[in-house]
């Protein structure tokens, strides 16, 4: 419980700090015709930001059905009517839905891809449709799983590494690896040759680095994991491995990942683990306004 504490204290803290930082960006240059001096422009937009995005955060982390996308929503309204308030009225007032937002004072909406969008705009409700998906997701089953991260073979540094999602019960979600040898030998073998595959590999716990406290859909996994065996996906290092697999479950899930190499998908996963792209999805861009 503690431990659960800490973490949820630091997503609020960073949370907070990060949206009224990103917030106070989107105030500069300061318009003269919304504030009278750079200082009052700044306190307000500090001050929407940081309430803003903690009452987004504490939504998003209260364990409730569909908590990211009531946290975007809460976060979104009171983000612009504060705006709105500090403006004057200038700027109006709206709901983001997460891949959507209605504008109530023009009554429009808005959405992600639609004509006139800034490029800000479009990853904002990018980002937000995989909250939407991750919800729907977690509608169906809400399964607490690790991200675990091979560093070592036999105490010596590994650069190739391995990605496995086991889940806190212990069944294997993904790690995908090799199930026969390969012709040639040492790790460039391992890189370029094809054989065949099972999801069910190793996963090297102990070996590495972990990622906690990620919520899958786990049958989505298993459903995945059936697909690599009744397709006969081969393995082959540098095309159809261990992170391409990994994450692909995970961007399924709703997780914006990169995965790349098993180094990159355990990074991208703390980035998604600090609450930043809830952030970047509850933000409406003031500047485009």
């Amino acid at each position: 419980m503690e431990v659960m504490c800490s973490t949820f204290n630091k997503k609020v803290i960073f949370t907070c700090t990060f949206t009224s930082l990103y917030v106070l960006y989107s105030c500069i240059p300061c318009d003269t015709r919304y504030c009278l001096s750079f200082k009052n422009c700044t306190d307000d937009t500090l001050l929407t930001g940081a309430f803003s995005g903690g009452v987004g955060a504490v939504i998003s982390n209260s364990g409730v059905i569909c908590a990211n996308t009531l946290g975007i929503m809460a976060s979104s309204t009171l983000n612009s009517y504060g705006t709105y308030c500090y403006t004057g009225g200038k700027t109006p007032i709206s709901i983001s839905f997460g891949a959507f937002s209605y504008d109530f004072t023009n009554g429009e909406f808005g959405y992600l891809g639609k004509k006139g969008n800034s490029t800000l705009d479009n990853i904002g409700y990018g980002l937000g449709a995989f909250v939407n998906l991750h919800d729907i997701n977690n509608m169906f089953d809400s399964t607490t799983a690790n991200l675990y991260t091979q560093t070592s073979d036999r105490g010596e540094f590994d650069p190739i590494s391995h990605s496995a999602i086991v889940s806190k019960d212990g069944e294997t979600l993904m790690s995908f690896g090799p199930a026969s040898d390969g012709k040639l030998p040492g790790k460039l073998g391992f890189s370029i040759d094809v054989r065949r595959s099972t999801p069910l590999y190793d996963t090297h716990i102990g070996e590495g680095v972990v990622s906690k406290n990620l919520t899958l859909n786990a049958k989505l996994f298993r459903s995945l994991r059936n697909f690599t065996i009744k397709c006969k996906i081969p393995y082959q290092g540098i095309t159809s491995n261990c992170v391409n697999w990994s994450s692909i479950g995970l961007w399924l899930n709703g997780i914006p990942n990169i995965g790349i190499h098993p180094f990159l998908l355990h990074g991208s996963i703390a980035v998604y683990n600090s609450g930043l792209y809830n952030v970047l999805a509850t933000t409406q861009f003031a500047n485009d306004k």
